[in-house]
């Protein structure tokens, strides 16, 4: 199995940048919930303000009740007390709520806006990057950007909202204490901040990682028959254990790292409450204060403790947040390479003559694949590539529909240049079937219908009969109801190329692209499909890419094809005649069975 390339995303930990992102991702993903985070915030401000008031009716406590003994004030204190709980309650339930509700929006929104950007890329994108690594953008990055999203906004709101009033409750009591208090403050924002800019970066590696575990196991599941076939179960095992333990140890520095907020600003936090103690509890022995005063103001700081531990927490989160957000905006500001010409036109839905005049054409690799190829497919004929693998024959096939944008040279579709055409008509236009046959973990019917949703169920079934189909669909546990299977692994090869097949007579384009559509079927199965091929293409321009020359003999036009270039080009019976790739080709293949016998 191939190894898989893990994405070396490397997060800069330029302060300068951290700006810029916040209001991107402010802009792109959480203004538009402002409306909800604004009432949010309302709910979150009573919170904070029930929070203070709380420690607030501290002071009555002692000095009314319990030094006063004043028995009216009993009753008045605990009703205000149940009162500020029972707001404080509802406040946070719908805190919570609308918080959740806003998080999982914005969850949904950017994977359906990345989903909808990726479908409108080039097929090179998917060529260069790994599958799980393109899936772990749906699933870590986004929760990672969500939980940074609700977090932050907690901490900032919420407790910043907490910590204030709480400080308001400190000064209404004592001045001089709060100052005291408050001095250790301002020493725990240096390393908080070296704290996040740790977690940006381990961050930004776990998410990568976790990308490339994703596309292992991918490739194991999807290939255990060969995994089985080969014994080879314990060594992938160990290539995924690998993988594994280094994600253990980027998520353990997380971890480390994580943990190490709350002690930074308890130990500051001790020292501040220390020389309250001690301070604040010689102004009582001296008379310049009240002990429920004392008492309020002790209350409103050990409680300030809990929101400033949020508070803590919010850079160590963000910089989680702002890791995933970076690997989601590079990926969003990527380009299409295939890009719509703002004066495209229409292509009409009608056989037409392709064309490719002195294509060249390089993978991104930089494997050259077409060396200054020409060639024509009349309208409305059977033209047929054949060559050795690698010649460059689904090269061709996979620039008429525009996958790929040629380097040099054009492809033209009845005199017009793909280039100059609008990719919606020119893909309908156009119906492929290839020998890499794509089912979706669909019913067979809704796989024969991809591509044209409004069939009726009439055309569906005779689609699948003229594509030797519709017996063995039949056969099947729901018919055409029955679930494929992701990959359509519940069928055989050559039910699911058949199927395939069925999907392009229903599409019934006036261009077909036939990349070895019938290799995966049995003879009879062949001879069926041939005869329901016949009928499909009489009259459509079809491009045929066959390794058995058998099943093109019958072609108005055949090219053959050498390292990327058309050496000769005829009908059957001429290139035979003049004994060159073709005829070789065709000797070596009806010869075979003479020297097997």
């Amino acid at each position: 199995m191939a190894e898989a390339k893990p994405e070396k995303t490397r997060i800069p930990l330029n302060d300068a940048r951290t700006g810029p992102l916040l209001r991107r991702l402010w802009d792109a993903f959480v203004r538009p919930h402002a409306g909800w985070l604004a009432v949010a915030s309302i709910a979150m401000a009573i919170v904070a303000a029930t929070t203070a008031a709380t420690a607030w009716l501290m002071d009555p406590v002692v000095d009314k009740v319990f030094v006063e003994q004043d028995r009216s004030m009993l009753w008045l204190v605990g009703s205000a007390v149940i009162v500020t709980f029972a707001l404080k309650s509802a406040a946070s339930y719908f805190q919570d709520s609308l918080l959740a509700r806003v998080g999982q929006r914005i969850v949904a929104d950017v994977q359906l806006r990345l989903f909808g950007h990726l479908l409108d890329q080039d097929v090179a994108l998917f060529q260069s990057r790994a599958t799980g690594g393109l899936i772990s953008h749906f699933t870590f990055d986004v929760q990672a950007l969500r939980q940074a999203v609700s977090n932050a906004i907690v901490g900032l709101v919420r407790d910043g909202l907490s910590v204030i009033f709480l400080v308001g409750v400190m000064l209404y009591q004592d001045w001089l204490l709060s100052l005291i208090a408050l001095l250790v403050a301002p020493l725990t924002v240096l390393p908080i901040q070296k704290l996040g800019k740790r977690m940006r970066r381990v961050s930004g590696d776990a998410q990568a990682r976790m990308g490339e575990l994703t596309t292992l196991l991918s490739q194991a599941f999807q290939g255990i028959r060969v995994i089985k076939a080969y014994a080879m179960e314990r060594a992938e095992t160990k290539r995924i254990g690998e993988i594994v333990e280094e994600i253990y140890r980027l998520t353990y520095r997380q971890g480390r790292v994580r943990a190490a907020v709350q002690p930074i600003v308890d130990a500051f936090g001790g020292i501040a409450v220390a020389a309250v103690i001690v301070y604040g509890g010689y102004r009582v022995i001296e008379g310049a204060t009240t002990p429920g005063a004392f008492f309020s103001f002790i209350a409103a700081v050990l409680m300030a403790y809990q929101p400033l531990r949020g508070l803590g927490k919010v850079s160590t989160t963000l910089q989680e947040g702002l890791a995933a957000a970076e690997r989601l905006f590079v990926l969003l500001d990527r380009k299409s390479a295939i890009a719509e010409a703002p004066d495209a036109k229409a292509l009409a839905r009608a056989p037409a003559e392709v064309a490719l005049k002195d294509v060249r054409f390089r993978y991104a690799d930089g494997t050259e694949a077409l060396a200054g190829i020409s060639l024509v497919a009349p309208a409305g004929k059977v033209t047929a590539l054949v060559g050795p693998s690698g010649a460059g024959k689904s090269t061709v096939l996979n620039l008429i529909p525009r996958f790929f944008d040629v380097e040099a040279g054009s492809v033209t579709i009845g005199g017009t240049d793909v280039r100059a055409l609008t990719l919606a008509s020119l893909r309908d236009a156009v119906a492929l079937v290839s020998q890499e046959i794509v089912l979706f973990d669909d019913t067979v019917a809704e796989n024969i219908r991809f591509g044209r949703p409004d069939a009726t169920d009439d055309q569906l079934r005779a689609a699948a009969e003229a594509a030797a189909a519709h017996e063995f669909i039949s056969a099947l546990p729901d018919g055409y109801d029955t679930r494929v299977g992701e990959h359509g692994t519940k069928l055989s090869g050559g039910q699911r190329q058949r199927i395939a097949i069925a999907r392009a007579i229903l599409k019934d384009a006036p261009i077909l692209l036939l990349d070895e559509a019938t290799s995966a079927l049995d003879t009879e199965s062949e001879r069926q499909i041939q005869a329901a091929l016949a009928r499909l293409m009489k009259g459509r321009t079809t491009l045929v890419i066959a390794h058995r020359l058998s099943t093109v003999q019958g072609a108005d036009v055949i090219h053959a094809f050498e390292a990327g270039r058309v050496v000769e080009s005829g009908d059957h019976h001429a290139l035979v005649e003049r004994g060159g790739t073709y005829a070789r080709l065709h000797a070596l293949q009806f010869r075979e069975p003479q020297s097997a016998a």
